[in-house]
Formats: structure tokens, sequence, C-alpha cells
């Protein structure tokens, strides 16, 4: 009978959790508050209602979970309050969310009367996460109001709070909101169909696309409202609407409506969404394809490589050697790589014709770098051939990938490449290309480059050797030799592709130093960016060069180069560069590098969007991709990034078929013409990132409007991702008190993260 009766008492012999809910105890309140989401007590609503003004966000946020799951009506009050005036997103969308489990039209009616206070993008914020709950049952005019809002954020939460909301009218709502002046209020509008799937307003989407001028950040916009109403739709339904984008592709009203229209087709019927039949897809294309414009057909190419069947890619093989324009041969001879690598004899023929008798150099070196394919040995004879061809960016990207075909008869080529070459720049590929071989008998040729009149060409052999002894020695052939005719005759040399542990260990769980470990990171000096604080802040070891001395940095295919804004350098600079970006190197670069950096050493796929004015600016920015690793782990879910743009070059995509925005801004496209804010492709072997705004001027840094320390702590939690526990340790801080003081010690680290997972890709495929 004890056990039995201990159990019974055991509730009562517990702490009462009203009163642990008054402990100074973070710990302790917290564990009361999960107590009464789980156990009966006669006061739990109450006691968890009142908990909602602890000074604790987490425990705030923990109480509005537990009122979700267990409360009544006598919460709603409160928890609309708690949307409107909650501390951080985080809680207000909690307190939202909360809302929509006890009594979603209640909720959203009390939110809806004050769209006109000083909390209206709150309130329009709140509407928007309980939007889902009352499809159709709820009035609008309050949305309506507040689409008249002063403030800019709460008309562009209206818009997509009015597009979930609207139920039958959806379509008439769509059409009102496209005809907004704001680019914001009309993306806002186009995510508010991709969370509401309503077929009703495809017709729309279609047209939106044949607008004679449409920005960018819509069009990305409509292609993923387009993705989310397919995926949503029955077999049948789904093919009706698929006809709708095929026959607006065949009747097109301009040439840019087509481009738009087939790179819409392309991503909607890949073989990985398969949401268009992919067959009518490829015969709808072939209108595109004859397009009198150029980047018509080129958008067309590219969607005969996404998707990707025996078709498509035929088709694009055939274009890839017919179109007269040479960025369109350049894109469907990379659809046709993308879906069948050099490792299939038919690419390979390809690939071979197009680095032998392509006229554009460009054509030719894209060739050379798709025919580094490993123990492909068919593709060294014509990676042999363009060793002389008459461009250097030709010679050097296909000595690279001579070199990655990993066959014993590439070697002797690339020692003739290297004994007879005048240029530095061919010679060096040279050394690089013998160092990707992995083989015994090329490492003797590599230790005589030691000894190079060229400084570049003798540290692209010394880095190939410390990685292969990993050991770091002097830069010179005699210690080389003798290391070399001690170890070599034992020495294993190991695939890096085949080093399992090797690629585990930059893993998304690695702190930065770790990633970052041993890799030669150059950071070209500046007047407005100084990612160098970031890199000292993490203990990141790094080099630095400056205006005219990048020859100097030695740079070499291992290495990342970030360029600081503004990024002006000299002429034999962006030679450096170049080259550099051919071999394999990842270049960085931030807002003014766009131009002074970027353009001059790869031009032709980004450029500086011309603005009015010079763009100084607080912007909301948003990651635009769903599936890239290169965003992984960059935001959290609540997180809202801001980005400070101080004089900042934007980011015009010249050529979209190459390059891949990853984050963009509809408020920054509405105030300056354009909203890429950070976009990526690559360049021969290598790859260019370009961010808008600095690597180190973010975060509080720049808030210098907000004048509470409660304010500069949203800011943190809400822009910069702070965490709950990390500002549990910092409240008591002193520096709140002031942006600068604080923001030395919370730091906007979005635009390093992003880095970071580049830097991640560099290592794990061996190349760093």
């Amino acid at each position: 009978m004890l056990p039995l009766l201990l159990l019974t008492l055991a509730p009562l012999l517990q702490d009462d959790p009203a009163k642990d809910l008054k402990s100074k105890d973070f710990a302790v309140r917290l564990a009361a508050v999960q107590r009464l989401a789980k156990e009966e007590h006669p006061k739990r609503e109450k006691l968890l209602i009142g908990t909602l003004k602890d000074d604790d966000w987490e425990i705030v946020e923990t109480a509005a979970v537990a009122l979700g799951e267990v409360g009544s009506g006598a919460a709603i009050d409160s928890l609309v309050k708690l949307t409107l005036e909650g501390p951080a997103r985080r809680v207000r969308r909690t307190a939202a969310e909360a809302l929509a489990a006890l009594d979603a039209v209640e909720g959203f009616d009390g939110l809806a009367k004050k769209v006109s206070g000083k909390h209206a993008r709150h309130a329009c914020e709140g509407m928007w996460s309980l939007a889902a709950k009352v499809d159709g049952q709820v009035s609008t005019k309050g949305i309506a109001k507040a689409l008249k809002s002063k403030d800019g954020a709460a008309r562009g939460a209206a818009a997509h709070a009015w597009i979930v909301v609207a139920g039958d009218t959806r379509a008439e709502a769509l059409e009102e909101l496209l005809g907004h002046e704001e680019i914001r209020v009309q993306a806002a509008a186009l995510d508010g169909v991709s969370q509401s799937r309503d077929p009703a307003c495809f017709p729309l989407l279609l047209g939106l696309l044949a607008r004679n001028k449409l920005n960018d950040v819509l069009e990305r916009r409509v292609v993923t409202a387009c993705r989310s109403i397919l995926a949503d739709a029955d077999e049948g339904e789904r093919g009706a609407l698929g006809d709708q984008i095929l026959l607006s592709l065949t009747m097109p009203t301009d040439h840019a409506m087509q481009a738009r229209t087939a790179r819409l087709t392309g991503r909607l019927a890949s073989k990985e969404l398969g949401l268009v039949d992919a067959a009518r897809a490829v015969e709808s294309l072939e209108s595109a394809l004859g397009s009198s414009e150029a980047k018509t057909r080129a958008a067309a190419a590219g969607a005969l490589g996404r998707i990707g069947t025996d078709e498509a890619v035929d088709r694009a093989a055939k274009l890839a050697v017919d179109d007269a324009d040479a960025n369109v041969r350049l894109i469907a001879m990379q659809s046709v790589v993308r879906r069948r690598p050099a490792t299939e004899d038919a690419t390979l023929d390809l690939l071979a014709e197009r680095i032998e008798k392509d006229p554009d150099a460009r054509v030719r070196e894209e060739a050379a770098v798709a025919l580094g394919v490993k123990q492909q040995e068919r593709a060294v004879k014509p990676l042999a051939g363009a060793l002389d061809d008459q461009e250097w960016g030709v010679v050097a990207c296909a000595a690279v990938s001579l070199g990655k075909t990993r066959q014993s008869t590439g070697l002797q080529p690339l020692v003739d490449l290297y004994a007879r070459s005048e240029d530095w720049r061919t010679r060096g590929a040279a050394v690089i290309g013998m160092g990707h071989m992995y083989e015994k008998e090329a490492v003797p040729h590599v230790i005589a480059a030691l000894a190079d009149e060229e400084v570049i060409v003798r540290r692209s052999a010394l880095e190939y050797l410390v990685s292969l002894a990993n050991r770091r020695m002097e830069p010179e052939v005699e210690p080389w030799e003798a290391w070399w005719a001690e170890s070599g005759p034992r020495l294993q040399l190991f695939d890096p592709d085949e080093e399992a542990a090797r690629r585990e260990k930059y893993g998304y769980e690695r702190t930065p130093a770790e990633i970052y470990a041993g890799l030669d990171v150059v950071v070209f000096e500046s007047r407005g960016d100084h990612i160098q604080n970031v890199l000292e802040d993490l203990k990141i070891e790094h080099r630095m060069t400056q205006q005219g001395q990048v020859a100097e940095a030695e740079l070499h295919a291992r290495a990342v180069f970030v360029s600081n804004c503004t990024g002006e350098m000299t002429d034999e600079d962006v030679d450096q560069l170049a080259w550099f970006l051919r071999v394999g190197g990842y270049l960085f670069g931030s807002c003014w590098a766009v131009q002074e950096t970027i353009e001059r050493a790869y031009p032709g796929v980004v450029r500086r969007l011309p603005t009015r004015g010079e763009v100084l600016d607080n912007v909301f920015a948003t990651p635009c991709v769903d599936d890239s690793p290169y965003l992984e782990g960059v935001f959290g879910p609540d997180v809202t990034p801001m980005y400070a743009l101080e004089g900042a070059y934007l980011i015009d995509v010249v050529d979209p078929e190459r390059c891949e925005v990853l984050v963009d801004s509809p408020e920054c496209a509405d105030r300056h013409g354009g909203g890429n804010l950070a976009a990526w492709f690559t360049a021969g072997h290598g790859v260019v990132l370009d961010s808008v705004n600095h690597f180190e001027e973010q975060g509080l840094t720049r808030a210098t409007w907000l004048k509470k320390p409660a304010e500069r702590q949203a800011f943190a939690v809400d822009h910069m991702g702070l965490s709950y526990e990390e500002l549990r340790e910092l409240l008591d801080d002193r520096a709140w008190k002031q942006s600068g003081e604080i923001a030395k010690k919370v730091k906007d680290l979005s635009v390093f993260r992003l880095i970071t997972n580049f830097v991640r890709q560099k290592r794990i495929t061996g190349d760093g």
C-alpha cells in the first residue's frame, strides 16, 4: 500500500508552480511553465496568462505555446496583446499561433482592430500567421485599411494576409494587389499565393510574366507560387495548369516574357519536380529556341538542362553546336553536362568538338572545365590538344582538367606545357594540373617548379607539396628533393574523393575556426570594408594584400580571396584574379567589389546595377532559394535579415542562366530599382560569390536609430539570430546602452556564414 500512497501524494509533495513562477532563477520558472503545460492545476490558465509578462522571453514564448494547447477563450485577449506588443518577432509569432489553436477567427478580428495603431505591422504579421485557419471566414476590411499604413512592412504583411484569407475572392484580391505601385506589396501577395496554393490565381501569375518590365524579385516569386500550386493539385488539374504554361510559351507577347516562361517551364518540368509533362515541355520550347533574341534562346537552352530527359539533352546538344550566339552555345553545352557528364561518350564527343572548333574562347574554356572528369581516358586527347590554344584561359582550364582526369597519360602533356610556356599563367596551371593527378611520377616535376622565376608558380607548387607531405618546408628545390628521396618510395597517395572521413569533418556542426583551419585566406585591404576584423575576432588565420600587390600575395588554386569594398585594383591585380578563378580559386566580394573586382576578373555574368543615386539604406532581406546548401544555417527560421547598405553597389544579373541569386529584397527593389543582394556563379574551375553589403559593418553597428537596450536586444534576436541563451548571458551587460558598444560583442555574421558554406564545399571536394 505504501508505494501506491506515495504515487498518489507525489504531485502534492512537489513545490507549487505558482511559487516557482516567482523565483529569480530562470530554470526554476521555465520548469514551472513546462509542468503547467503537462499537469492539471486549479489556476493553470491564470498562471500561464500571468507568465506572459515574465521578463525572460523564452519563458513568455513557452507559456504562449502552453496556452495554445491547454488554454480557453479567457486567454485570447492576453494573446492578442502579446501578438501586438511582444518584445521579439518569434514571441509574437508564437502568440499568434496560440490564438490560431484557441479561436482563430476571434484572434484575427482582435488583431484587425489594431491595424491603424502603432502596432500596425505586428497586427498584420499576426493576421498572416492566423490566415490559414480563417480562410474565407473573416472580413478583409481591416487588411484593406492596413494597406494604407505608413509602415511599408505593415503593407507587405497585409498583402500576404489578404491573399491567404480571401477565400473565393482570392483571384480578385491578387489582381488588385499586383496592380499596387510597390514591388514589396506585389511580392508579399505572391508569397501569399505560395501559401494558399489556389489554382484560381494561376492565370494571373502567367500574366505577370508578360509584363513589359518585371523586376526579377517578382519573377522568382512567380516561379515559387506556380510550383506550390502545381504540387498541391491533383493529376488532372495539374495537367490542365501545365497546359496553360505551355500555351503561353508558344504564344509570346515579347522576348522577355518568352524567356521568363521558358525558365518557369524548365523548373516545373525538371526531373526533380516533374510538375509539367517533360515531353510536351520540350516540344513547346521550340518556339523560344527559334527566337531571334539570343537571351530568349539561352533561357530555353537552360530549361532543357533542367528538364533533363534524353530528348531535352539531345536538343541541347544540337543547340550547343548550331546556334549562332556564343552564350547560347555555352548554356546549351552546360545543359548537356548537367545531365550527361563527360563520363558518357556522346557528351565527351560534344565537348571535344567544342574545345577544338568553337570560335568563342569562353565556350572552349567551359568545355575544358567539363572534361575534367576522373578516370575518363578519352578526355586526355582533346584536353592535351587544347594546351595549344591561342587563349591562355582555355589552356589554363584544360591543364587543370587534364590533371583532374587522373590519367597517367595526361602527365607528359603537362610537363611539356610547363617546359615550353613563356606565360606564367599557363605554367602555373600546368603545375596545378600535375597536383590534381595524385601520381607519384608528377611529384618530381612539381618540385622542380619551385625554381620557377614567377612567385605565383612557385607558390602553386609549394601548396600541393605541403598538402602531400602534411608539413611545410622552405619553398626551395633541395629540401623537397631530399624529402621525396626519403619519403617517396613509401608514400601512399590517397584520392581526395575517396577520403570519407576528410569530407565528414567539415560538417555543419563544426566551428568556423575548424572549417578554416589550414586554409589559405587572402584578404584584399580596401577603404570600405574590413572582413579581416571578423576573421581576427574568430581567430581565423589570414593574409593581407592591397592594390598593386596582388601578385606578391602568391595566389594559388587552394586559396580563397576576399575582396573588401571598395575593391579597386590595378589591371595587373585583375589579371592575377582572372587566372586564380580559372584554375580553381574562390573569390568573395562585398559591395563595390562587384564592379571593381568581380566584373573585371570575370565579365558577362553580373555587374553593378545603375541606380538613381547613392544607395544608403537599411532593408529587409529574404533568402530566395529553398534548397541551396549555401544557405544552410545562415539565417534562423524566425530571423528576418536586415542588410545595411552603405553606398552599396546592387547586383544586376547579366546572365540569369549562369548566376543564382541567394538573397534578395523586394523593399530594396522598390527604393532603388533592384533587389539582388547576394549571388554566386562558377568561373572556370573556380567560384564567385558577391554580397552587396559589407562583411563587417552590419547588425547593431549600423542600427543607430535604436535608443533603448530592449530595442537593441529585440533587434539582435529578430534580425541577427541571437538565441535566448546568448541573450541571457549578456542581459546585464551595460554595453546594451549604446549600439556601438554592444556591436563589439554581438555581431551579425550572416554574410560570413554564407561565405563559410562555400568554404566548406571547397574543403569537402579536396580543393582547399
